[in-house]
């Protein structure tokens, strides 16, 4: 079998552009990535509550400096009754916890009567100045206060969620 010029010819080439490139890769210098500096986390200067019952006992930051930090704040309940679900609200972000979707006397309590609870926060979307408030609350005998909107949504979200339960069972829950 024979070899052609031009067989030789088209791998002189291949070669010499493989050579080429890794010649190029060989003696240009790395880029050097710019050291990224860490995103400015804000952590709320005040910490207020629109609930009478409900205060901010302490709070601290836990693994600063890292994309994992985080907030946390120690509610307590100066009432006699259970809270069953909580809302506080950081600029425009707003984090509820709940025992489930009712609320009321046969949910569990979120926080005891005169009790403290611990609340933990991720602090990737705080905005500087904005106070931390606490801002509803639901107690076991089916009370509530705080932000009317709030308290609003909860109600809307609590139907819903109904809706969805009577769905399931194939009737409407009382």
């Amino acid at each position: 079998m024979r070899i052609t010029h031009r067989k030789v010819g088209y791998a002189s080439v291949l070669l010499l552009s493989l050579l080429a490139a890794a010649g190029t890769l060989a003696f240009t210098p790395a880029r050097r990535q710019q050291p990224q500096e860490p995103r400015k986390v804000y952590v709320p200067k005040k910490f207020l509550s629109e609930v009478k019952h409900l205060k901010v006992e302490s709070h601290w930051i836990e693994k600063e400096g890292t994309p994992e930090a985080s907030l946390h704040v120690v509610i307590r309940n100066k009432s006699a009754l259970a809270v069953t679900r909580v809302s506080v609200t950081i600029s425009d972000l707003t984090i509820s916890r709940s025992s489930g979707v009712f609320y009321d006397a046969e949910s569990e309590p979120v926080i005891e009567p005169y009790g403290m609870e611990e609340f933990s926060i991720s602090l990737t979307n705080f905005i500087d100045g904005a106070p931390f408030v606490i801002s509803a609350a639901f107690y076991a005998d089916s009370t509530e206060e705080g932000r009317e909107e709030l308290l609003r949504e909860a109600h809307e979200d609590r139907e819903k969620e109904k809706a969805k339960r009577a769905e399931k069972k194939g009737g409407p829950e009382r």
